[in-house]
């Protein structure tokens, strides 16, 4: 498996299944995602802002660590289909006032692709814990909801209990789109924040698909099992 060391982050392309690898320090100076992007240390939703003061998301990475029973994140890679759940786990709260406004984002973001008003969409880059340290893998280049998925589906929220407390969350599908051998490159993710509206000239063509068709220009990455069958 491909693996990019931690010195090397703040420069490195996105690669479909590449692993990024944390640093030694026993602290949060160690988390890979800050290094490869502008962002914050923690949490599942870390939003990246334009700079051009609108104050509207350039990009967003999803982090995940498949490993919560009780929030099961998947990846189907055979469809390409993502599922994410959102961020609110304290009963008593409104379920968009969350500390990283992660559900807020999800309503933004889903009512952007069921409007058709793309132009603001921003990409998700999601991610994966490897279980090794810090190290992280990168899942795809996501687009919100998916084109055999219906439009009130896409995004549903739930009440959930948990130790006698209830409390409402979001279950979010997005699909990761096939951006082919080229991958994610650096020029790419800094022109969505430095000039956001320029940045679709260097955009890879999948996620150009995508914002000129909406939901029936998603592209999946789909990736069928190789059954074995056994000669004679």
């Amino acid at each position: 498996m491909v693996e990019v060391a931690f010195e090397d982050l703040q420069n490195a392309d996105l690669q479909i299944d590449c692993v990024y690898k944390g640093g030694t320090a026993p602290n949060l100076g160690s988390d890979p995602l800050s290094h490869l992007f502008p962002c914050g240390n923690a949490g599942g939703f870390r939003k990246v802002n334009r700079r051009d003061r609108s104050r509207l998301p350039a990009y967003v990475i999803l982090y995940t660590s498949m490993e919560e029973l009780e929030w099961p994140d998947f990846l189907d890679e055979e469809t390409g289909v993502f599922r994410y759940y959102g961020d609110n786990r304290r009963p008593g709260n409104d379920m968009r006032n969350t500390r990283k406004k992660g559900n807020l984002l999800l309503e933004e973001v889903f009512d952007l692709l069921n409007s058709n008003n793309l132009e603001d969409m921003p990409p998700f880059f999601v991610f994966k814990k490897t279980g090794n340290g810090r190290d992280i893998q990168f899942l795809g280049l996501a687009a919100p909801g998916n084109s055999n998925i219906s439009p009130d589906r896409d995004l549903v929220s739930f009440w959930r209990s948990m130790n006698g407390q209830r409390f409402q969350n979001y279950e979010a599908y997005f699909t990761i789109l096939d951006t082919k051998e080229k991958g994610i490159s650096r020029d790419w993710i800094n022109s969505l924040s430095e000039n956001h509206s320029a940045s679709i000239d260097v955009a890879p063509d999948v996620w150009k698909k995508f914002i000129s068709q909406g939901r029936d220009g998603i592209e999946a990455l789909k990736a069928p099992k190789i059954i074995h069958i056994p000669s004679k």
